[in-house]
């Protein structure tokens, strides 16, 4: 993905690095710090290929003061709708364990 962002797959694995590629059902998308993928301490599991460049983005998040950053930019939210974007947020590798571990649990 673009932007330093993975994606959770939604469901866990019986075998370890055997993850459900085709099925592009994800817990969510999180923007991460690269170091957390390049020293392995966060491993890729799979990588589930995208149709085109443009599903390579994360999807559109709300920063500060009624923006989104999307695709490299940033642009105003429509009016009323600030509570369709989830916030923009950096994981720390804690935080993002913590989410993850959160959100399997709660969707099963």
């Amino acid at each position: 993905m673009n932007d330093a962002s993975i994606q959770i797959y939604r469901y866990r694995s019986i075998t370890s690095n055997n993850p459900f590629i085709g099925l592009r059902a994800f817990l969510f998308t999180a923007a991460i710090e690269q170091k957390w993928i390049q020293n392995g301490k966060l491993p890729i599991t799979g990588y589930d290929p995208f149709d085109s460049d443009d599903e390579t983005w994360p999807p559109p998040r709300r920063l500060f003061s009624g923006m989104i950053y999307y695709k490299g930019e940033m642009k105003e939210i429509p009016k009323g709708e600030e509570k369709k974007y989830e916030r923009a947020i950096i994981y720390s590798l804690k935080s993002i364990v913590d989410r993850i571990e959160k959100e399997l649990v709660d969707s099963v």
